[in-house]
């Protein structure tokens, strides 16, 4: 399979508090992408010099974002935004959904961004996805439902508030165009959609797109991690949030990390269109957190 030889722009949201799974994570990026990447990881102000060296050290081209330095200019980007500089300031995760792409979008113009948390199986080719229309939203789709907003919130507002189901922001490809800061601060400022407040970047950037024209990659390709999860012949990423981030450590000690096998082909990463999130499909939903709450409740600790 021949592939596009123009670097894949990726960024991502880096932490001390991370640093070897950062390192695994972003090196098996660069061995296993059948394209070339352009790695622009921004760190959360915490990074010490000595794992900004050993980043630089094993990532080959990459550039390394200082918190100080991009700070002030997303301050005067979000000057007239005041519920998104609360929400930045409560936690990093406002780093990975203002400042990233704001900076992103001035200096390079589309790119994808990836999670740190994702462990790389074969390898893959960016071209089905790049070939996707300028003006789509591509996202990974989520093991379940992640949304802010509770059911009777979600039935007030459902009309106002078209979105996909269950997308997850682990992996995004926004385009410039479709992102809109006055409708990310009014999303910000309703009271309805902080029921569940650690997931409300999902229920914003969803909400954003409403809907319209989503992608989410092949869940079969990208998979992510939750009760029950597999790790089958198709799959390429995997994404390991939260808890399951223990296994993606004990799985880099169990596996090789080196580099693909010589003459492996890549496979290309498929996307398909996203469902909309409708009454029938917030119900499933439902039964298949029940289903994955007993799945957790008997697997082993």
């Amino acid at each position: 399979m021949e592939t596009h030889r123009t670097p894949v722009v990726v960024a991502s949201l880096i932490c001390e508090a991370h640093r070897d799974l950062a390192l695994e994570s972003f090196g098996g990026l660069l061995r296993f992408s059948a394209e070339p990447v352009q790695l622009h990881l921004f760190e959360d102000g915490s990074l010490t010099p000595a794992t900004a060296e050993a980043l630089h050290a094993a990532l080959p081209g990459m550039r390394l974002w200082s918190f100080r330095d991009y700070d002030p200019q997303t301050r005067v980007w979000l000057a007239k935004c005041p519920n998104l500089r609360n929400f930045r300031a409560l936690t990093p995760m406002g780093l990975k959904i203002f400042d990233i792409p704001l900076h992103m979008y001035a200096t390079s113009g589309r790119f994808f961004y990836i999670d740190g948390d994702v462990r790389y199986f074969q390898p893959f080719s960016w071209d089905a996805l790049r070939r996707l229309p300028a003006n789509t939203a591509l996202f990974a789709r989520d093991s379940q439902q992640s949304y802010s907003i509770g059911w009777r919130s979600w039935l007030k507002w459902r009309k106002r508030l078209p979105m996909p189901y269950a997308a997850n922001l682990g992996f995004y490809n926004y385009p410039k165009e479709r992102y809109d800061l006055d409708y990310l601060e009014w999303v910000y400022a309703e009271p309805d959609f902080w029921e569940f407040w650690t997931v409300i970047e999902q229920l914003a950037w969803a909400a954003m797109s409403r809907g319209e024209n989503v992608y989410y990659v092949t869940t079969r390709q990208l998979v992510q991690a939750c009760p029950g999860y597999q790790v089958t012949g198709e799959t390429v990423i995997v994404h390991y949030p939260d808890i399951y981030k223990k296994q993606m450590r004990a799985l880099s000690d169990a596996l090789p990390s080196g580099s693909p096998p010589t003459g492996a082909s890549p496979v290309e990463l498929h996307p398909f269109r996203a469902p909309k999130l409708n009454i029938i499909r917030y119900a499933m939903n439902v039964m298949h957190r029940k289903q994955l709450m007993r799945i957790a409740a008997n697997s082993p600790a």
